[in-house]
């Protein structure tokens, strides 16, 4: 086709969004045959299927992955394009907007946006699931995204991962408990108390690895996906917990629990994940480049 109707794009990818037309169609307040009509009519200028029926819902044929990852692009460069022209790109450049994987240890997130702190702008900090933060930053509602987990990209993507450094980990114990644990590191963590992150978190990964590399069969405790909550519980006396060692100083001053060993070679990255924006925020070089000077990446 010689030319785009973006009226039929912007359908097609809300649709492509929502999983159907009814729910498009009540997120754009338009009726279903409406919708319907202006796919099938993108779909004929094309010359080919973009969605297939699944059950109850539609999904992408693989030209209309094709489309989708355009038209993601597209729309995103169109909101960029309408914050600008309304203003709203320099008034927010007094406030960074950071996404933080909830997962990740709230004093090593202190840390990485000292910049931040430092500056005048008024910081806001979103907690949430990886998946639902790159949604947030590709509806440009984040500056940034702080994770200790990278995704894959593709060269047709604006989402830059940006390696900040890494941290070796450590078991941290209550003080009742160190007594017990400590003296023969890690031979007597056998039915011990463990306090882990949910399965999705990269560290609960590498303790469990470390679990299984010295054959060792903790009790665990609790699984929580706040960090916050493991540090809380662990400071009640009811468990030990996996933390990055960079960061031990600040953990024992505040749950008072102690070191109780390091996990051999295991380590917690972390990652600063952006949009290709035209317009970005002057913070997040500054966050990215402090962090790589004070967290060294092998």
């Amino acid at each position: 086709m010689r030319h785009i109707n973006y009226n039929h794009l912007f359908y097609f990818w809300n649709v492509a969004d929502a999983g159907s037309i009814a729910a498009a169609s009540k997120r754009l307040y338009l009726t279903p045959q409406t919708i319907s009509t202006q796919i099938k009519l993108l779909e004929e200028a094309s010359g080919t299927p973009l969605f297939q029926k699944s059950g109850r819902r539609l999904v992408l044929t693989e030209q209309g992955v094709v489309v989708k990852d355009f038209a993601d692009e597209i729309f995103s460069l169109g909101l960029e394009l309408s914050q600008y022209m309304r203003g709203s790109e320099q008034l927010s450049a007094n406030d960074l907007t950071v996404g933080i994987v909830e997962t990740l240890p709230k004093i090593a997130v202190e840390q990485l946006l000292e910049p931040a702190f430092d500056s005048n702008v008024r910081l806001i900090c979103l907690e949430g699931d990886l998946a639902t933060l790159i949604d947030a930053l590709h509806k440009h509602e984040l500056d940034l995204i702080v994770s200790d987990q990278s995704i894959p990209v593709d060269d047709s993507s604006r989402i830059y991962i940006h390696a900040l450094g890494q941290s070796k980990l450590a078991l941290f114990a209550p003080p009742l408990m160190m007594e017990k644990y400590s003296h023969d590191f890690p031979n007597e963590l056998n039915d011990a108390p463990i306090l882990l992150p949910t399965e999705n978190s990269p560290l609960r990964r590498a303790g469990e690895d470390w679990f299984i590399q010295h054959g060792i069969t903790p009790s665990i405790v609790a699984e929580c996906s706040d960090s916050g909550l493991i540090k809380a519980i662990a400071s009640a006396g009811r468990g030990m917990f996996i933390a990055p060692i960079n960061i031990q100083t600040e953990i024992e001053k505040a749950t008072g629990c102690k070191l109780v060993g390091e996990l051999d070679d295991f380590t917690e990255r972390y990652y600063a994940i952006t949009l290709d924006k035209k317009i970005k925020h002057p913070l997040v070089s500054e966050i990215a480049d402090s962090a790589r000077t004070s967290l060294a990446l092998d």
